[in-house]
């Protein structure tokens, strides 16, 4: 049982999540970072079963992220992907930011 424990432990410690700013397609002299306490985030994903087999709902887009995150005026948007243990495989996920 404790070897269980020791793996499943080890498994969940490796999964690992990166997020990305693509900062060629952002202008950040129009983004006020002095109300950034105020930024309110939305987030759209994609599943993707052992990596390739994707799950049948879920799109990262813009437009789900911000009716998710009821936003009304985007200033940054981010993107992330990282591993799933339930389903194993992978996730990629759209993520803005902005003013409610």
């Amino acid at each position: 049982m404790k070897k269980i424990a020791i793996l499943l432990t080890i498994l969940a410690a490796s999964s690992c999540t990166v997020r990305t700013t693509p900062i060629q397609n952002t202008n950040f002299d129009d983004v006020d970072f002095s109300q950034i306490r105020m930024f309110e985030s939305g987030k759209s994903c994609k599943r993707f079963i052992l990596g390739i087999i994707p799950l049948p709902f879920g799109q990262p887009s813009l437009i789900n992220a911000v009716k998710n995150g009821r936003i009304r005026d985007v200033k940054v948007v981010d993107y992330e992907y990282g591993l799933t243990l339930i389903p194993p495989g992978t996730k990629n996920c759209l993520v803005a930011y902005g003013l409610r």
